[in-house]
């Protein structure tokens, strides 16, 4: 029987993929380094500290991953506001399953800060689930979590 039901985060309830790339390539063109959506394309899903930390190598940027994310969820935050809906069908799916006493969750590999905005966002309150897991909490994101 069916007891609970785990979301994840981009793809299933929201899609950031074209802000996060340009919160992160606004953040590169601020320390000079022009970087394109290709250079991500392999990292995406993987945690912010792959996508950030993988393209700043392959452009020999010495890269501060805590400060270098911070700034990009700054950016991502000002790109994000009044920007992201739920993908269709979330709302109701989420009615449906709470109506059946179904537990909800929330794992992503994202950072809780950016997690965060997403749900603010999109309007689906941290309350709307029983647990939230983000990449922060966990030492082997994917591909092999």
């Amino acid at each position: 029987m069916l007891k609970a039901v785990l979301f994840d985060m981009d793809g299933v309830l929201v899609d950031t993929e074209e802000l996060t790339f340009r919160a992160a390539q606004k953040m590169f063109e601020e320390h000079g380094i022009a970087v394109t959506q290709e250079d991500f394309r392999p990292y995406i899903g993987t945690g912010e500290n792959s996508y950030v930390g993988n393209v700043a190598r392959k452009y020999g940027f010495p890269v501060d991953i805590e400060r270098d994310k911070k700034r990009m969820y700054t950016l991502f935050g000002m790109l994000a506001r009044g920007q992201l809906n739920a993908l269709p069908g979330v709302r109701n799916f989420i009615n449906l399953c709470r109506g059946k006493k179904l537990k909800l969750a929330v794992a992503t590999s994202a950072d809780d800060i950016k997690m965060k905005i997403n749900l603010r966002e999109t309007g689906l309150e941290v309350s709307t689930f029983d647990v939230l897991v983000n990449g922060q909490e966990v030492v082997h994101k994917k591909a092999a979590p």
